[in-house]
């Protein structure tokens, strides 16, 4: 399983360009979640500490103006969110829901221990 994540890991542009080794460490530091249906990973305006990559399942970004709810987008197997806020320092700009079961690695914690390793800037 571990060499199918770091397939998966390897297709997603955020990660490109990153030593093998070191996504090795990013795995073995994530944190493995799972959620049931219809629950959020993180809400608009939340404060940005993680970022996800999803691992098996949907997921959807329902972005709410004015008290309306509108769908945004819908993610699969192989997408990473939340990045963006973790760049920009911002709170997050839309919420992300299951769609059915999920599981996702929280790789946050992963990606500074890198930074730290490595140097990355």
């Amino acid at each position: 399983m571990k060499a199918l994540i770091l397939e998966m890991l390897q297709r997603i542009p955020i990660f490109a360009g990153i030593a093998e080794e070191a996504l090795e460490h990013i795995l073995d530091k994530a944190r493995d979640v799972s959620c049931q249906r219809c629950e959020f990973f993180f809400c608009q305006e939340d404060r940005a500490e993680s970022m996800f990559v999803l691992v098996d399942g949907q997921a959807t970004v329902v972005k709410s103006i004015e008290g309306r709810d509108y769908e945004l987008s819908h993610l699969g197997t192989g997408d990473c969110f939340g990045e963006l806020e973790l760049i920009d320092l911002r709170p997050r700009a839309a919420s992300v829901r299951t769609g059915n079961s999920t599981r996702q690695l929280d790789v946050e914690e992963a990606m500074q221990y890198i930074k730290r390793r490595w140097r990355v800037s």
